[in-house]
């Protein structure tokens, strides 16, 4: 028996008629196997907590969405996902990726690397009951 295996292709087992099986596509295309994605550049974004005056700079890809970088951001605050995250004023969408959501990704003149900051504001979620949208009396 061989030590390893080809995808796509029965155990081998030794016999005088063995043929290989032909597939269609071979394993090295087969997206089943595909592990990710190659990014297109990774950029470095600092987010910056002000309530607790902390700041972290965090290594993401260009396609990545908000919500994949508050996952990210997540290793230094569990409670991420009780804040919104602000640009320049500018409430950010979540399920879209920052050039998406209009954040500044380079400037023409500078010749390092510009590094955008995204701001977490705390949103107080309240209960149902404490809500005075939802009071009934």
């Amino acid at each position: 028996m061989l030590p390893f295996r080809i995808p796509h292709q029965p155990k081998f087992k030794p016999d005088v008629n063995w043929e290989p099986v032909m597939i269609t596509i071979p394993w090295w295309a087969d997206d089943k196997y595909n592990v990710g994605v190659e990014t297109v550049r990774p950029i470095n974004v600092r987010v910056t907590n002000p309530l607790i005056k902390r700041t972290a700079t965090i290594r993401i890809c260009l396609e990545d969405t908000v919500r994949r970088i508050m996952e990210r951001y997540s290793v230094y605050n569990s409670k991420i996902w009780t804040y919104k995250v602000k640009y320049l004023g500018k409430t950010l969408k979540t399920n879209l990726n920052l050039s998406q959501n209009g954040v500044t990704l380079k400037y023409e003149d500078s010749v390092e690397d510009f590094v955008p900051t995204l701001m977490l504001h705390y949103q107080e979620r309240l209960a149902p009951w404490q809500d005075e949208t939802l009071r009934l009396f």
